[in-house]
């Protein structure tokens, strides 16, 4: 008789309730020196039977026998995020380095949840990377946000491929569903795309993880409003001094108009329908609306 158990294996997690993401720079590390609010989780089978118990034969290619480490090749401060794969001879097949935040308080399993946060509207997700893949190999980033409700209203997705052996700064839009604030957040760091085979060998480091744009509302924001809403053929925007600079984007981020002008007619008969972002800078921060193009 033999019976099989699956378990998890974790990291050490802390909690953080922050505008912007918590240790961002890996900066700050656990008693055991695991990088806080950082974690990977994988599994592994345990077999029991007349002869006790055996696991998967697994050989990790970081010296911490993790998927994940802290390094001190950083591209500032003293510590960055470096992820290793790992390999299971029993299973034959590669586990994916990397790392993700977690709301998990403390000593925690490290299951991937989002994380709280004042309600936010970033327009960017941002890191810098170094990247040593073998075969074919390629790294990814996953950001996902989520309103009030825990619905998903943006996402943001990096996929990096061949050996980059200096720090690169690396930039990609948020893609919003809706634009209601968003109120969490996950990140995940993998040093294999989903789907993929792993390769024993593989690199990933990752440093200055963060969000880029209005990390907050202001005193705009109850003053701003689109009219018609929603607009058929043109619109104006009410609220503004004339100190502002506007910018009006779909959700892909594609910037669809640019001006500081007061009062003016914006024409948009030419728009398909849909829900556009309307951003309004001026020397206290920016404020983000959204409205409506449906023509008649």
């Amino acid at each position: 008789m033999k019976t099989t158990l699956t378990l998890i294996a974790f990291g050490i997690l802390c909690f953080s309730v922050k505008a912007q993401i918590p240790n961002n720079g890996f900066e700050t590390l656990n008693t055991d020196n695991n990088i806080s609010q950082w974690s990977k989780t994988f599994l592994t089978v345990i077999i029991i039977d007349s002869t006790g118990s055996h696991g998967d034969s697994i050989v990790f290619d970081s010296p911490n026998n993790a998927l994940y480490l802290p390094t001190t090749d950083a591209h500032s401060g003293q510590y960055a995020l470096e992820m290793r794969n790992a390999f299971n001879f029993t299973s034959n097949s590669g586990i994916a380095g990397g790392a993700h935040l977690s709301a998990e308080e403390s000593y925690s399993i490290g299951f991937e949840a989002p994380i709280p946060c004042s309600p936010i509207l970033p327009e960017a997700f941002s890191f810098y990377y170094k990247y040593f893949p073998l075969a074919t190999d390629s790294a990814q980033a996953v950001v996902n946000l989520f309103d009030v409700d825990g619905i998903q209203v943006g996402e943001a997705l990096v996929t990096l491929g061949g050996t980059v052996s200096n720090y690169t700064f690396v930039s990609t839009p948020i893609v919003y569903s809706d634009l209601r604030p968003v109120e969490s957040f996950s990140i995940s760091f993998a040093t294999s795309s989903y789907g993929n085979q792993p390769t024993f060998g593989t690199r990933f480091m990752v440093d200055d993880v963060s969000f880029d744009g209005s990390l907050g509302l202001n005193e705009l924001e109850s003053s701003l409003s689109v009219f018609p809403n929603p607009a058929n053929s043109s619109f104006e925007i009410n609220g503004l001094t004339g100190n502002e600079s506007i910018g009006i984007s779909d959700l892909n981020g594609r910037v669809l108009e640019s001006t500081g002008e007061e009062n003016q007619t914006i024409n948009c008969s030419t728009w398909s329908n849909g829900i556009y972002l309307l951003k309004v800078s001026d020397a206290n921060g920016t404020s983000i609306k959204k409205f409506l193009v449906a023509h008649e």
